[in-house]
């Protein structure tokens, strides 16, 4: 059943990442101006805050980072738990990552308002590979 359970975690969270690619460029910038309003109201705790626009498009490319880094960490449980060899887990682990990666820009590129990027690729895939390489430390004696 644990095995079923990190399977079933991985597959919706990568169902979540496609989801995200999917809303329209509209409502998407709007949730971005909304966070980047939350983190300009900090700006007392901050005070050398970059521009708005500036904010916005680091935030956007962090919550890209971020999703990858979270995918990458399950898919990394999901190869412990399933007894994985730790010389193949690796590759399969990357290559998840940088598939969900190529496939969600190429949805992004599908979407009103919004493109694919092969920046983007290359950004959501140093999250996957960031997020194996914290598991590796996190796990050196295992």
């Amino acid at each position: 059943m644990r095995k079923f359970t990190w399977l079933l975690a991985f597959v919706l969270f990568t169902a979540f990442i496609f989801y995200n690619s999917s809303v329209p460029g509209t409502q998407s910038h709007q949730a971005s101006w909304l966070l980047t309003g939350f983190v300009e109201r900090l700006g007392g705790v901050f005070p050398d805050l970059p521009p708005a626009a500036v904010l916005e498009r680091a935030l956007r490319k962090l919550a890209h980072f971020f999703e990858y880094f979270c995918q990458g960490l399950l898919a990394c449980r999901l190869g412990f738990v399933y007894g994985a060899a730790r010389s193949s887990s690796p590759g399969y682990i990357l290559l998840a990552g940088l598939l969900t990666a190529v496939c969600d820009e190429y949805l992004q590129g599908l979407v009103p308002g919004r493109n694919g990027a092969i920046a983007d690729i290359l950004l959501d895939f140093t999250g996957t590979l960031t997020a194996w390489g914290t598991w590796q430390v996190i796990h050196w004696k295992r």
